[in-house]
């Protein structure tokens, strides 16, 4: 995997934190770490889902490589809000629920629009 592959997605944890800073100082809420631990976590399956779409060989390969990759994610996603929902104190909860399903929809939007334009043919 390249420099180049590895930029996009240490760009967006990047400023998905201080998106979380910013947010989490003007609720006057603490932070904590499990938010940026949140971002590292999907940062790795965004990395994760390259890899598996860069080893496709043809591009019906790389469309089902791109399906199991997002499905995975789902899977591995839905377990993590579960420990978070469980290990947070309960009036904690709803902040980091949201904070959660927020991130998961930035890098879920990021990722399928990067697949997207993996997969299409460039244009003339």
């Amino acid at each position: 995997m390249s420099f180049s592959t590895i930029r996009g997605p240490l760009v967006l944890a990047g400023l998905c934190a201080v998106l979380v800073y910013a947010v989490f100082h003007f609720l006057g809420e603490r932070a904590g770490v499990v938010p940026y631990l949140l971002i590292v976590f999907f940062a790795l399956l965004s990395l994760g889902g390259r890899a598996m779409h860069g080893m496709a060989r043809d591009p019906k390969q790389a469309v089902r490589s791109s399906m199991m990759a997002m499905a995975l994610k789902m899977m591995v996603s839905l377990l993590v809000l579960v420990l978070v929902i469980f290990a947070t104190p309960r009036e904690r909860v709803l902040v980091m629920a949201l904070t959660f399903g927020g991130l998961y929809l930035i890098f879920l939007v990021y990722d399928t629009a990067t697949q997207f334009r993996a997969m299409s043919p460039p244009r003339p």
